[in-house]
Formats: C-alpha cells, structure tokens, sequence
C-alpha cells in the first residue's frame, strides 16, 4: 500500500508540472508567434537588401560613362577609375568609391580614394569621406588610417562574424 501512495504521490506531482496554472502557456504562444512574425519581417527585408545589392551593382556601366566623360573634361586631374560599388544600409543608398591616380607636388605617386553617393555628382559634390595617400607610405596624408573602418561601417560589416544576406 505504501508503494502505490508513493506512485500516486509521484504521479500527482508530474501532471501538476505539466498543467498551466499561470495561463502561461498563451502569453508564450502569443510571445512565439510574435517572434515568427518578426523572423518573416526580417527576411522580406533581407530579399528587400538583396535586391538593392543587385541594383546597385548593376549601375557600374553608368558611374564608368560619368568617369570617362569627367576625364575627357578635365585631363589634368588623374586617372580615375572605379574602386567598388555597394549599397550602404546606413546611408539606405548606392555608394561608390572613386580611385584617383595622379602625381603630388613632389612628384611622388598619390592615390586619392573617395566614396560618393550614386546620383551625386562628383565633379562638384564633396564626397562622403575621402582619403589621400603617397604609394608606398604606410601613413596616409589625411584620413586614410580610418578608411577601411569607415567602409565598412557604411556596409554594415564592422562585425565580422556577422552573416550578410
């Protein structure tokens, strides 16, 4: 008799385990779909950057016409060409960067780098950041230290451990 008390007893003790006694179970079943509805509002965002991604790359023929015809007009100032092409969740926008090859004052090589906004026009417009540098210098003649973080930064890739979509 003593054993089936026990049982009882145990018995008793699981099932109350498993009975809702709190109505918890509909705040966590409300608090999960709330969760899966957030899942599917980042991953439409995420088709959303992929394709701004693709967009955005897409427009190199256009920026490479813009640096010819900025060449033709002012020989003078360099080579120019493209350095990449992203879009920049921060900036929510295509940005490019403009590699400038040309000679400084000394005579020594200097590679001028800077990052526009697609639709500026940067002939005219001061660039987002830009930076100045001697080849072959370890340290740049402006912000160039920085350069890499700032890229980054406006791809949203300061983590490394970060998955892109």
């Amino acid at each position: 008799m003593k054993n089936i008390t026990i049982i009882l007893i145990f018995a008793t003790f699981l099932t109350s385990c498993s009975i809702d006694w709190n109505d918890t179970k509909t705040q966590r079943i409300t608090e999960l779909e709330k969760q899966v509805s957030e899942l599917k509002n980042n991953t439409s965002s995420g088709m959303t950057v992929f394709e701004k991604r693709t967009r955005c790359a897409s427009l190199t023929s256009d920026i490479q016409t813009r640096i010819d015809s900025l060449e033709k007009e002012y020989p003078n100032l360099g080579k120019f060409s493209i350095g990449g092409i992203f879009y920049s969740p921060l900036k929510d926008a295509c940005l490019w960067i403009r590699l400038t090859n040309t000679y400084a004052p000394d005579g020594s090589p200097l590679e001028r780098r800077a990052l526009y906004q697609y639709g500026d026009d940067f002939g005219a417009t001061e660039p987002t950041i830009g930076c100045e540098q001697i080849l072959g210098e370890k340290q740049g003649t402006n912000s160039c230290e920085q350069w890499d973080a700032e890229i980054l930064r406006f791809k949203w890739e300061e983590n490394s451990n970060i998955l892109n979509p």
